[in-house]
């Protein structure tokens, strides 16, 4: 059969033109792994803070640190960041549907998915990055680091890998934060986020 022989050429060059579209619109598609990766670190640090909660019988911890106040807090600067975001994100699009995909945490890929025809990110896949890296990735990686410095057992992999994920897109945002403000050495911008 001639097709079957085709298959791995068509395989091959859709392959590459995937390859090709990322690589082109890299600044587009950039925030949105880091972003899943993070919050899916972040929801496993919290299942392993809810786990040592409840499986954490001696007193190793007594005194020391509140594993109760550790989960809660967590839970609750999740829950903060969706609801905060949610209402923003309508405030700007004036989309209900908008709060459902924002609260279930998937507002960036209808982001990106928007922004594919620019060569940068979009306002809004921008203005995500901020309030997660304001309300959400900075808190959880402030709780990580109470965790690791008051713990003395030996510290969950998923913790250190959600304050390193927490820590990344911290930096990332900040940093292409920064560029827009002072691109070409010209002066400061102002952003209105009211």
């Amino acid at each position: 059969d001639d097709n079957d022989g085709d298959a791995p050429d068509d395989a091959e060059s859709l392959m590459k033109v995937w390859w090709t579209q990322l690589k082109s619109k890299y600044e587009t598609y950039a925030d949105m792994l880091p972003h899943l990766l993070d919050t899916a670190s972040d929801v496993g640090a919290i299942l392993e803070f809810y786990t040592i909660w409840k499986i954490l019988t001696d007193d190793s911890m007594k005194g020391r640190l509140s594993l109760f106040g550790v989960f809660f807090g967590a839970v609750f600067i999740l829950i903060f960041y969706r609801v905060l975001s949610s209402i923003a994100i309508y405030r700007i699009t004036r989309n209900p549907w908008d709060i459902l995909w924002q609260a279930l945490d998937v507002m960036i890929v209808k982001c990106v998915y928007y922004g594919q025809s620019f060569d940068k990110p979009t306002y809004l896949e921008r203005y995500l990055a901020l309030l997660e890296t304001l309300f959400e990735a900075a808190p959880e990686m402030i709780i990580s680091v109470a965790f690791m410095i008051r713990s003395v057992d030996s510290i969950p992999a998923i913790v250190i890998v959600s304050f390193l994920f927490s820590m990344f897109m911290l930096t990332e945002t900040l940093k292409d934060e920064d560029n827009d403000r002072f691109m070409d050495s010209t002066s400061l911008k102002k952003i209105d986020l009211a």
